[in-house]
């Protein structure tokens, strides 16, 4: 009742382990967005993985979108957001940063996404802080994670127990 989505006909919504729907599920979507807590068992961890991103990747429409937040801000020194930003950006084709306090939000698409520039995005952004926003473009992520490890299945442990 509070956001209305039962009036909404555009949009489901299903209640799944986000491995299991996507490995199941042959449907392409124009919006994937993960909010999920940090890394801290391996279940959860399994999420933060380069194949779980591939298998996100493969389910977007030529058109969407995939969202992920960090409650850690991409130019901190912490190498936990840094190897989720990494791996991210290691699977998806087209991607930016939009950081809003200590919170750092990945955009990725297929090769098919726009280029987006900074006043382009800027614009679309609608939130009284929209002027506090940092955007990083897909070269400003790369600088920002060079050199950083990519988190698979077989090293997702240095993400469980990263401090």
């Amino acid at each position: 009742q509070y956001n209305k989505l039962g009036e909404l006909n555009n949009w489901s919504f299903h209640s799944d382990d986000a491995k299991h729907f996507l490995g199941t599920n042959t449907e392409q979507f124009d919006l994937i967005w993960d909010d999920i807590p940090p890394a801290r068992s391996r279940q959860i961890a399994l999420t933060y993985t380069q194949e779980f991103f591939r298998l996100v990747k493969a389910r977007l429409s030529e058109r969407g979108l995939f969202s992920l937040p960090s409650l850690i801000p991409l130019d901190s020194r912490s190498a936990y957001g840094k190897k989720m930003i990494a791996t991210m950006a290691s699977v998806f084709d087209k991607y930016f940063v939009l950081q809003y306090g200590n919170t750092a939000y990945f955009f990725g698409g297929l090769a098919s996404m726009p280029d987006y520039d900074k006043e382009t995005l800027r614009r679309a952004i609608d939130h009284s802080g929209k002027a506090e926003v940092q955007i990083f473009l897909q070269d400003e992520v790369n600088a920002q994670v060079r050199g950083v490890d990519v988190i698979t299945i077989d090293n997702m442990a240095d993400l469980i127990y990263d401090e």
